[in-house]
């Protein structure tokens, strides 16, 4: 069982990695070929979409492993894959507009640029339904070849715009999604067309069953989402767009390394039936969880020594806040680690209330002073404030949950 965990999470954990690994690139070559005022507009466009495709999956993507993984038929699985999906697809429209409406009202205009991220929404959800749906019916495979078709589609696109001089680089985005979502349809084409030729119809109440626990966890992103956004809010409107780049640059690492728990914990939902939870999660977990943070940090440390070399002129003056973001990710990283305990074993509600510690200690922290002299570093630092209040919260509550057993 061991040796399959490490597998599971070893694809899990490096399908997910290269994913964000290739958003990263984009976000390099941004850096690369816009200026200061266009790689600002950029990158929060991107962060923006990188949370708003977050939250169209807020709760759902944990609960559909375990829903598909404890079914015991495979029509069965079928049919809670069908509802999901359904659920998947109306949320990825509504959150697609909720998008052009963010920053319709931010920047009092749509650019192309909007509107190609906001397609992407759709696509990318369908993609990560379809890869949750594929870990329920334990194919790891799937999921990781179709991460490095997303990264090669990334690769090559973004290659070849540079070639020919062509700046948009959220059709990348938009085409490594469709890609990576087209080669799951074709992958999954056989094992599920008979049961979609047969009935495209799905019973209602199992997407009700499936929504149940996932509105605690729903309402949790939901909270956390924007406000994650609010160091880019707060820094587009006190501070440089020299500023506003650098952080979100360093922004895009701790989407890296604060992934870890998240992407490993995927790879064990399968396997987490009620009488190997406990054991499983308090022993091969932490094990993995170490490995993995331990090549992160390494990872880390060669970022902080080649800045220059990445980012060019760009982020002369602010390695400071790379050192802070990366320290940030690290402790949030750990943070997730026990949010990943809380949601294992089904404590949905605590995890709403986590975030909501979260949240409010972070919103008190950034708008502590009067908001002069507002920079990424000063954002970076407050962030990193509220994680710590996080874990302590959460120590105290998983002593609580101990001593109340």
């Amino acid at each position: 069982m061991f040796k399959r965990l490490i597998f599971s999470s070893l694809s899990v954990t490096v399908s997910n990695v290269i994913v964000r690994f290739s958003v990263l690139i984009l976000s390099i070559v941004a850096a690369h070929t816009l200026d200061v005022g266009g790689l600002a507009q950029f990158t929060n466009l991107m962060i923006l979409y990188q949370i708003v495709s977050g939250l169209s999956l807020a709760g759902l993507s944990g609960v559909l492993v375990k829903t598909i993984a404890e079914t015991d038929t495979v029509s069965e699985r079928i049919e809670y894959a069908k509802a999901s999906l359904f659920i998947i697809t109306c949320l990825s429209f509504l959150f697609s507009i909720v998008y052009l409406v963010i920053v319709a009202v931010i920047y009092d205009t749509l650019t192309f640029d909007a509107v190609i991220f906001s397609i992407s929404i759709i696509f990318g959800a369908l993609y990560f339904g379809l890869v949750s749906t594929a870990q329920g019916f334990l194919d790891f495979k799937s999921h990781l070849f179709s991460s490095i078709i997303y990264t090669i589609s990334c690769l090559f696109c973004v290659s070849m715009f540079y070639f020919l001089g062509f700046d948009r680089i959220s059709l990348v985005v938009l085409l490594a999604n469709i890609f990576s979502f087209y080669y799951l349809i074709k992958t999954n084409k056989k094992k599920w067309s008979c049961s979609f030729r047969e009935q495209f119809k799905f019973d209602f109440l199992k997407v009700k069953y499936i929504l149940i626990p996932s509105v605690p966890m729903f309402f949790s992103s939901l909270l956390v989402m924007p406000v994650m956004y609010i160091g880019n809010f707060v820094l587009t409107h006190y501070a440089t767009s020299e500023e506003v780049a650098v952080y979100n640059l360093a922004f895009q690492w701790r989407n890296i390394i604060s992934l870890v728990p998240a992407a490993i914990i995927q790879a064990f939902l399968p396997y987490m039936m009620k009488s190997f939870k406990e054991k499983t999660f308090s022993k091969h977990m932490l094990i993995l969880y170490a490995g993995a943070m331990f090549l992160i940090v390494l990872s880390s440390l060669f970022l902080v020594n080649n800045i220059h070399h990445i980012y060019g002129n760009t982020v002369i003056g602010y390695e400071g806040v790379f050192n802070l973001m990366i320290l940030t990710s690290l402790i949030a990283s750990f943070s997730g680690l026990f949010g990943q305990y809380f949601l294992v074993n089904n404590s949905y509600l605590l995890c709403l209330v986590m975030n909501v510690v979260w949240a409010i200690s972070y919103i008190a922290i950034l708008y502590r002073s009067e908001m002069v002299n507002v920079n990424a570093e000063y954002v970076t630092y407050s962030l990193l404030q509220a994680y710590c209040v996080l874990i302590v919260f959460q120590v105290v509550m998983v002593v609580f949950r101990k001593v109340c057993k």
